[in-house]
């Protein structure tokens, strides 16, 4: 039994929400910075999606074992489902509700695949941010939904 396990229902796998484009500008706004259009973000494991999420919902969850621990890759995709390509300034920011149920271990930093260890017993979330942009100076072009984690025993 893989560690990392999807939970959906009927209803979220039916709902479908359309996903906000969040612009930003560079320092010069006779320039601004073009992005692609984000529609959404997935969870998955060898290209199967365990859980996703747009902007304002998510699909699926996450349910871990406690004290195990499973590899994912998170890819952000475009409103037909194509994989966005990373520029090099690009990177990934995980915030987990409750870092004492679940973590998230990047496999280099700001990177778009790592490990979820199922710390404790219980339930959180995990949102997925695209960040652009130097440290110092970085933002968010994509924000999702916060998708949940269940560990168990």
């Amino acid at each position: 039994m893989p560690a990392l396990q999807p939970r959906l229902s009927a209803r979220r796998l039916t709902l479908f929400a359309v996903s906000a484009l969040f612009a930003c500008g560079g320092d010069d706004p006779a320039a601004p910075e073009s992005h692609p259009e984000i529609q959404q973000v997935r969870l998955q494991v060898a290209n199967i999606v365990l859980a996703s999420a747009s902007s304002t919902q998510a699909f699926g969850a996450i349910e871990i074992v406690r004290n195990n621990q499973g590899s994912a890759e998170v890819v952000f995709v475009d409103p037909i489902g194509n994989p966005i390509v990373h520029g090099s300034d690009e990177s990934l920011e995980v915030v987990i509700g409750d870092e004492s149920v679940v973590s998230w271990e990047a496999d280099a930093q700001g990177g778009f695949t790592g490990t979820f260890r199922g710390l404790n017993v219980g339930a959180t979330t995990a949102t997925f941010r695209l960040m652009h942009g130097s440290a110092n100076a970085a933002h968010a072009d994509f924000v999702s939904a916060p998708i949940p984690f269940d560990i168990t025993p």
